[in-house]
């Protein structure tokens, strides 16, 4: 159905009648998400709006060479406005209170009752509270708690009335008089049909970064279940100036040499099980490091960068981007493997397609040995065992045992999704053994195309590189 028409004239008014904004973007949110937060600033700026910004993390490189091509105000914390004193009079009553300022001093007179002679000065409590915003927007925030200490400090100007909560987040979500939250659509949409609402037209910075989200959104084209209306909305940006080419390249392949190291130490991992249908590589901080990059570098937006040949069912890689902490995503290639519900005991989010996740707690080594075991268990495979590492001699790969795993699983670690403040789950939680999650009813795994994979290394041709960092 889509969110109604005349919520999108409600919250354009109320952003036009702003004077004060504070604009708050997760910066664990999809690409998407956080190119649409920039086109939201040139438009609050181009409005003449006192804007704020608060990033509730470090954007990454790539995101930050984006923003920092224009100018706005960001902020870490709230300027206190207001210094408040509060009185506990609990246990006695208050007659009057009067001030006086002289010769630049304040004072305040606290008379107590007459029943009361003696006044309590530890009843008295000293506070502050943040700026005074008019209108509050937030970006790919299922939560106010998502924000951290900015939201806990300052939760007094928070208030529901004047906030707008744009998502495409799935859950529950508690907070915002004004929800733009359509899980169906990339934000880019709800943004663009938010600024063109009662309006003819955007300019051309803002369409061209609203088509990068959307881009970002089709997967490459991979998408399988985008409404008609999303093909509109791409057609509107086109006929607005606004360039597909340059868009794909933006999100998909304009990378820099050491993401580009990155994506060759990939390649240089990759095991395969063609017994199994699976393809699988991770690198580790090690790796990370002598690629000159960090943390932040790394996007999970974006396919599988191996993921090149139909005869795998399933592709998944992983990065160990600090010690104890690994980010993965999977894909599937296989219309009856549906990696959303087989990978939700991971708090995996994405599509049927495919999903990003984050484990904390454990290794490389443990995450891989134990996805392995996870992924032979729900899709009743006898085992998973790699033929080949694919690398200029063609190693042998050898995975831990099984048994390993077994002792890794009563590692007490947590995995959490992307998003701040993400629910770890307990390990021990159950599945239907019997149905795999993932697959439709009556379907086989096996059922797939048979063409025959080249592991001929001199052959091997390593395609332009995807957003996967």
């Amino acid at each position: 159905m889509g969110l109604p028409l005349d919520l999108f004239s409600k919250v354009k008014k109320k952003i036009l009648d702003s004077k004060n904004v504070l604009l708050c973007i997760n910066t664990s949110a999809s690409f998407d998400t956080q190119i649409s937060g920039l086109a939201l600033i040139i438009y609050l700026k181009d409005h003449k709006k006192k804007l704020s910004v608060f990033f509730n993390g470090e954007l990454s490189s790539k995101m930050e060479g984006f923003y920092s091509a224009y100018e706005f105000d960001r902020i870490t914390e709230l300027k206190p406005l207001n210094y408040v004193i509060t009185i506990d009079h609990k246990a006695g009553n208050i007659e009057k209170v009067s001030y006086d300022d002289k010769d630049g001093k304040f004072s305040l007179f606290i008379t107590p009752s007459e029943s009361d002679s003696e006044f309590d000065f530890t009843n008295v409590a000293y506070d502050k509270s943040g700026g005074q915003y008019d209108l509050i927007i937030t970006l790919g925030v299922r939560s106010l708690s998502w924000l951290g200490n900015i939201y806990e400090k300052n939760k007094s100007i928070f208030d529901n009335e004047k906030i707008i909560n744009i998502n495409n987040l799935s859950g529950n979500q508690d907070y915002g008089n004004y929800k733009l939250v359509d899980t169906d659509k990339s934000v880019a949409e709800t943004v663009y049909r938010l600024l063109q609402q009662n309006s003819t037209e955007s300019s051309s910075t803002i369409v061209q970064l609203l088509l990068m989200g959307l881009m970002d959104k089709f997967q490459l084209l991979r998408m399988t279940d985008y409404k008609i209306s999303t093909v509109e909305t791409m057609m509107s940006f086109v006929r607005a100036g606004g360039d597909i080419k340059r868009a794909v390249d933006e999100v998909y392949f304009n990378k820099d040499f050491k993401g580009f190291s990155l994506v060759q130490r990939v390649f240089n991992n990759l095991k395969i099980d063609k017994k199994s249908k699976i393809c699988w590589s991770g690198v580790t901080t090690f790796d990370i490091k002598q690629c000159g990059i960090g943390k932040k570098d790394i996007l999970l937006d974006g396919r599988v960068v191996f993921n090149i040949s139909n005869n795998f069912n399933l592709a998944f890689v992983l990065y160990e981007v600090e010690e104890d902490e690994v980010w993965g995503e999977v894909d599937s290639n296989n219309e009856n493997i549906d990696v959303k519900k087989l990978f939700n005991v991971m708090n995996a989010v994405g599509d049927e397609k495919r999903v990003k996740f984050i484990i904390k707690g454990k290794s490389l080594a443990q995450v891989e040995t134990e996805i392995l075991e996870f992924i032979k268990s729900k899709l009743h495979l006898e085992e998973i065992n790699p033929e080949v590492n694919i690398t200029s001699n063609a190693v042998s790969a050898n995975i831990p045992e099984s048994s390993s795993g077994s002792q890794n699983a009563q590692n007490n670690g947590s995995i959490e999704t992307g998003q701040a403040n993400a629910d770890s789950i307990n390990e021990s939680s159950s599945y239907n053994a019997d149905k795999p999650e993932g697959l439709t009813n009556g379907d086989n795994i096996s059922k797939n195309r048979t063409t025959p994979i080249n592991r001929n290394s001199d052959s091997l041709v390593i395609p332009p590189p995807v957003n996967s960092i």
